[in-house]
This record gives C-alpha cells, sequence and structure tokens, in this order.
C-alpha cells in the first residue's frame, strides 16, 4: 500500500473527526476549569454567615460565668492533645475560684494534621453543649482523661456521653450535623483570624492566618485582648493573671 494512499485515508479521518476532537479538547478545558474552582472554593457551605469579631465569643462556645463579666478568659484546647488534657485540672480549680467575676469561655481548635481524632470529639463535646452547657465541660474533662485510656474514637465517645445525663439520640443526631460542623469550622477560622500579642510567659504571639499552640489563653478585658499566654501556665501564675485583669477592669 502506497504512503500516498495512507496520507489520503489519515486526510479523509482527520476532516470526519476534527470538529468532534475539537469539541472534546474543549469539553475537557471545562472540565478541568470546573475542577478547579471547586478545589479552591468552599463547598461545605461553612462560608455563608460567617463574620470575624476580634472578641471571639460565639453564643455557643461553652462558657461559665457572669454573661457581661468585664474580664473574660478564651480557654483554646484540642481534645486530642496530651497537654492539653495534663492542664485540664488547672482549668478546672480557675473555674471554681473565678468564676463569680471572669467568663471562662472554651474555645475549640482541633488539628487535624497531627491529632486526627481532635474533630469528631471537638464535634461531640460541641453536640454535648447543644443540650447543656454545664455537662459539656464534664463531658470534655472525660474526653481529655480517655487519650490514654478508651481512646477517642466514636464508639467510646458514645459510651462517654451515655454516663451523662442527656439525650443520646439527639446526640448522635448533633454530632454530625451541619451545625455542629460549622461551630467547630468557625472556632477554627476565628482562632487563624484572630491576632495575639507576644505572649506574656515569652512563649511568642500569634500572628493572623496561624493557629495558636495548645492550650493557650487569651485573657480580655473590656473585649479587648489584655493577656496571651502560650502553652500551659501554672495555677498560680494564672491566678495573679486573672487578678491583674479584675483590677484593670476596675480602674
Amino acid at each position: 500500500m502506497s504512503d500516498q494512499y495512507n496520507e489520503s485515508i489519515l486526510d479523509t479521518i482527520t476532516k470526519i473527526y476534527s470538529p468532534l476532537l475539537k469539541f472534546l479538547s474543549v469539553l475537557g478545558l471545562v472540565a478541568v476549569v470546573f475542577v478547579g474552582i471547586n478545589l479552591f472554593s468552599d463547598v461545605s457551605g461553612f462560608d455563608e454567615g460567617y463574620e470575624f469579631d476580634p472578641f471571639i465569643v460565639r453564643e455557643y462556645n461553652m462558657s461559665t460565668g457572669p454573661e457581661d463579666a468585664e474580664v473574660v478568659l478564651i480557654h483554646i484546647y484540642d481534645l486530642q492533645c496530651p497537654v492539653c488534657a495534663g492542664y485540664d485540672p488547672v482549668m478546672n480549680t480557675l473555674k471554681d475560684e473565678y468564676s463569680d467575676r471572669v467568663r471562662f469561655v472554651y474555645k475549640q481548635q482541633p488539628i487535624q494534621d497531627i491529632h486526627p481524632q481532635a474533630p469528631q470529639a471537638a464535634r461531640a463535646v460541641q453536640a454535648v453543649a447543644l443540650q447543656d452547657n454545664d455537662i459539656a465541660f464534664e463531658y470534655s474533662s472525660w474526653v481529655l482523661s480517655q487519650q490514654d485510656a478508651g481512646g477517642l474514637g466514636l464508639d467510646n465517645l458514645r459510651t462517654g456521653a451515655q454516663q451523662f445525663d442527656i439525650d443520646i439520640d439527639q446526640w448522635q443526631e448533633d454530632r454530625s450535623s451541619f451545625e455542629v460542623r460549622r461551630m467547630i469550622d468557625w472556632d477554627l477560622r476565628d482562632l487563624r483570624n484572630s491576632q495575639f500579642p507576644e505572649s506574656a510567659n515569652g512563649r511568642g504571639g500569634k500572628n493572623v492566618g496561624e493557629l495558636a499552640g495548645t492550650p493557650a489563653n487569651a485573657i480580655f478585658v473590656n473585649e479587648e485582648v489584655d493577656v496571651f499566654l502560650a502553652g500551659s501556665e501554672p495555677l498560680e501564675s494564672m491566678r495573679q493573671y486573672l487578678d491583674a485583669a479584675l483590677a484593670k477592669a476596675e480602674q
């Protein structure tokens, strides 16, 4: 078969299929663009309604103490963080001693890259908080205690929740709900968007776009950050910082 004949067949095929090939190329480009848009856009739906306020207290955050308190301590923690677990007794003591004058607010910061079970633990605690704020603090302490015990798997989280006076079926529904997922997402956004000054204990501050190390505490006076404390701070030091904030609030 001659080369001239082969070239004639190739020309015929090209003329017939060229429009189809062009169409498929355009279609492929559209598909690539569509996929790219979805990769770099919020497909979760969590963007809608989000607004940042430097005073990062949200109505759904676990809290105790006077709602109109001039001094607010925001505790930033991760439920799979071993240091957070060890620091929990200090926070419980501070709440017992100061919650008549200071408002304590717990802000969830699950770091999935290093603590893969932290997000589901955060949702489990938040689901309890939707039913009873006080029980949520107790359940949070229980979850922190399970890092080296039964673990933070879903079965164990449910076993723990059943020990408390809550509607377990409602907890199960809330735990996996869009609402609770959005709450945890917004806490993370709040913390990324926050600017905290140099830590009073010399462990660095926190810039916008970063997440704080956990645990961390930010003490606000009249809704403005007064002191930032990175890492676990001894109980006596925390008392001194809170006493100073209370004195400042009275000036």
